[in-house]
């Protein structure tokens, strides 16, 4: 086995660099009330569907689940269905099998290998070097995107202007009402409140008069080109001949995502790495990465469940907003993919629970000592 991309890693410093044998094994469950042919252990070598295949030891017969019929089924060497259970569980369950098939878990480790005094060995043939970046031979930097601005601006004839407008991102699902006194911290938690429109940095100015005001909105997290901010009307504004208009002031774009590497020679290997840099410093090279295999699809398909449940803390608060933080869940198996937040009024928070505790003597006696409260068992 010749590993391509783990190169120069040290000999085994760290066991889970290293390939490991082993001929015994606990990951199998034992079958029986079949027969000969289909009695015996079966151990697992897979996974389908996102669940365990399990396969019966020196045959071809197998147990995997269904996911069709939400069925786990038991096959002969030839592939038919030999026995079955309607079940959708994460792991073949041990009773309900049709034909008197019987299943127990694993008791103790079995050997997977026949043969007198088998056994299995790995060895390391030779250490791989690291790669070099000494001899570079193609170096670029690149810049990263430009984040979207746009300018919201009202204007008049003369005197100054007074109410409110709404704002939705290209008139989609949700609305901001805005007042023309909104102070720069409240006009950018309205925004932020709106579906797809991330963080943004909103700076109030006064262009020329009281008459003639805008904001800019720069959009700092929502990379590429963002759908226009929307109004509804200036019904509820009031001035003299007044009018509501919305610019971009820049496009937004994410910057390259790829680069193109020119005269390479044929038959000639090469390696790739890049890093990042901001305010901070810069970060590491993906080299470190690349090593230890990082980010790779695995090779089997693991059993996964719904996430943990994130949790919440409270963070800047002022008259009008709240800043609530909340923590990346477990993901247990499977990348997290979305979030939805819920925000409740006192109206629905429900009576809270009472409970009255007394300390007495029944004849009135003086009390002297302790106890002790405990909640739950």
């Amino acid at each position: 086995i010749t590993f391509q991309s783990t190169m120069g890693m040290s000999a085994c410093s760290m066991q889970s660099w290293c390939l490991t044998s082993n001929i015994d094994t606990i990951q199998y469950v034992k079958v029986s009330g079949l027969g000969q042919g289909y009695d015996g252990n079966y151990v697992q070598t897979s996974f389908t569907d996102g669940r365990p295949r399990y396969v019966l030891l020196w045959s071809s017969g197998f147990i995997s689940y269904d996911s069709s019929t939400s069925e786990w089924r038991l096959h002969s060497s030839s592939g038919s269905v030999i026995s079955s259970v309607n079940s959708s569980d994460a792991t073949p369950p041990f009773s309900g099998w049709t034909n008197s098939a019987s299943l127990s878990p694993a008791v103790d480790a079995i050997p997977m290998l026949s043969g007198s005094n088998a056994i299995s060995d790995v060895s390391i043939i030779h250490v791989a070097v690291e790669q070099s970046y000494d001899d570079v031979v193609f170096s670029a930097d690149l810049e990263t995107g430009q984040s979207e601005v746009q300018e919201v601006r009202i204007s008049c004839l003369y005197g100054h202007i007074t109410g409110s407008f709404d704002l939705s991102l290209n008139g989609h699902m949700g609305k901001v009402i805005i007042y023309v006194n909104d102070s720069d911290e409240d006009f950018t938690a309205k925004l932020q409140s709106l579906p797809d429109v991330g963080r943004v940095n909103v700076q109030r100015t006064n262009l020329q008069n009281q008459c003639d005001i805008g904001w800019r909105v720069t959009f700092i997290s929502n990379s590429g080109d963002v759908p226009m901010l929307k109004h509804s009307g200036i019904s509820n504004l009031e001035g003299k001949d007044v009018s509501l208009d919305i610019f971009e002031m820049r496009k937004g774009n994410v910057g390259p995502r790829s680069i193109t590497v020119d005269n390479m020679q044929t038959g000639a290997s090469y390696t790739a790495r890049i890093r990042a840099e901001n305010a901070e410093g810069t970060g590491p090279y993906t080299s470190h990465s690349q090593v230890l295999n990082t980010g790779e699809n695995p090779i089997l398909r693991k059993l996964s469940m719904p996430p943990g449940p994130p949790e919440l803390s409270r963070g800047v608060v002022t008259n009008s907003h709240a800043e609530i933080r909340f923590t990346e869940p477990i993901s247990n198996g499977s990348n997290i993919l979305s979030y939805k937040f819920e925000w409740a009024a006192s109206s629905s928070f429900g009576e809270p629970a009472e409970v009255r505790l007394r300390v007495f003597c029944s004849d009135n006696s003086e009390l002297l000592g302790n106890f002790r409260l405990v909640y739950g068992s």
